[in-house]
């Protein structure tokens, strides 16, 4: 797992030092054959929800990189996680970053392949503005609305009820792969649909 987001560095230059691209490179050499990773904290397009649109800079952002990075990797050995991503739980920040996530999945039309749910749950339990785990509302609900709102299959989306072990490994789950595979998944993680809640006043 690699951190790959602008966050909890000294300075913006140390922050840098991020950068998905540095993971491009070593991806790309034959010393690492089988190396998989996981590039964490994907979903804040930072360098986009800033401008009043932000798909018209979308592409500048570390997430298309990895969207470049994932997709190269026809070996399915880059992945990428959404986590921490505390931004969609106010509704004009998360109405900006579904802008982007739908222009990320258009662009990237299997992403969801290979994206992850995260929930760095150690780092968001310490967090005021994250609902706690069993409140009416729990972060992953939300998160189920975010990835039904930019356009992503309900069989991707975590188990909104269970131990943190559980969510931390759960995968969201390809939209585009086989009946028999999707449903073993599914069964393994214990997904229905009746886990799944019908408001998010933060995602509309």
């Amino acid at each position: 797992m690699a951190h790959t987001s602008h966050s909890f560095g000294p300075n913006t230059d140390y922050e840098d030092r991020a950068d998905p691209t540095f993971w491009a490179r070593v991806l790309k050499q034959d010393a690492f054959p089988r190396l998989r990773i996981n590039l964490a904290h994907f979903g804040h397009f930072n360098k986009a929800v800033q401008y009043a649109r932000p798909v018209s800079y979308v592409d500048k952002c570390w997430e298309w990189t990895i969207g470049k990075i994932i997709t190269d990797s026809s070996d399915a050995y880059a992945y990428a996680d959404i986590s921490s991503l505390g931004e969609i739980l106010k509704t004009g920040p998360s109405r900006r970053i579904v802008e982007c996530m739908k222009a990320f999945k258009e662009h990237f039309p299997n992403s969801d392949e290979r994206l992850l749910y995260g929930t760095d749950w150690s780092m968001i339990a310490q967090e005021e503005r994250f609902p706690r785990l069993f409140s009416p509302k729990p972060f992953p609900d939300v998160m189920i609305f975010f990835l039904r709102a930019v356009g992503y299959s309900d069989t991707m989306t975590p188990r909104s009820r269970g131990s943190c072990l559980e969510m931390q490994c759960a995968s969201l789950v390809s939209a585009k792969a086989n009946t028999k595979s999707s449903g073993r998944t599914a069964r393994v993680h214990g997904w229905k649909n009746s886990m799944l809640p019908t408001t998010c006043p933060a995602i509309g």
